[in-house]
């Protein structure tokens, strides 16, 4: 969530457009890495791990460059579910700046503007602010924040797909689970779609 599609699969699709490289990244969980990694491995494509959480200041997407970055990455993810019940967690800023090295990081969206500060000391160069358009209102406002924040801080912007769906068939699945997931009909859902 708020994605459709396999790690595999997702894969597969870059390796069809011949993308030499891919960052994989799920809310909350490196569950799919696994399958990821693999067809990577067999179809030529660069598997870049990550995660993508979703913090009070705003989403932020951690990335994997080293094995202490994975270290880094399992632990904030380990401790953001410790002691809660299996679908709940507790994500903290300062978790995940105490543990910024090996790392990367991209704010995906909107972020609180004072706290992207500290992120950005923490991780330094290491820092993209993300921009993405989808065709929806929120574009504009996402890329007037970016390009503010990008000129007060000095931190460079980094374009993305971000891409919800693996194939755009798989949309009509991917509206009804959203419904399920929020509960609203489709009739009601809106952008959510």
């Amino acid at each position: 969530w708020p994605g459709q599609g396999l790690p595999d699969q997702i894969v597969e699709r870059a390796a069809l457009f011949q993308q030499d490289a891919i960052a994989v990244v799920d809310v909350d969980t490196v569950a799919g890495v696994v399958r990821a990694h693999a067809a990577g491995l067999e179809l030529g494509v660069r598997v870049i791990c990550g995660v993508e959480l979703l913090l009070d200041e705003g989403a932020l997407v951690l990335l994997a460059a080293s094995l202490e970055g994975w270290t880094h990455l399992c632990e904030i993810l380990t401790e953001a579910k410790r002691g809660l019940e299996k679908d709940d967690v507790d994500h903290r800023l300062d978790r995940v700046l105490d543990r910024a090295n090996g790392l990367w990081a991209i704010t995906p969206g909107l972020f609180d503007a004072a706290a992207l500060e500290h992120v950005r000391d923490a991780f330094g160069e290491r820092l993209s602010l993300g921009v993405c358009f989808h065709a929806v209102a929120e574009d504009r406002a996402r890329l007037a924040f970016v390009r503010a924040q990008s000129q007060r801080l000095g931190v460079d912007i980094v374009l993305s797909g971000r891409p919800f769906l693996v194939d755009t068939s798989d949309k009509p699945l991917h509206d009804v689970l959203t419904c399920i997931r929020q509960p609203l009909t489709i009739d009601h859902a809106g952008q959510r779609l």
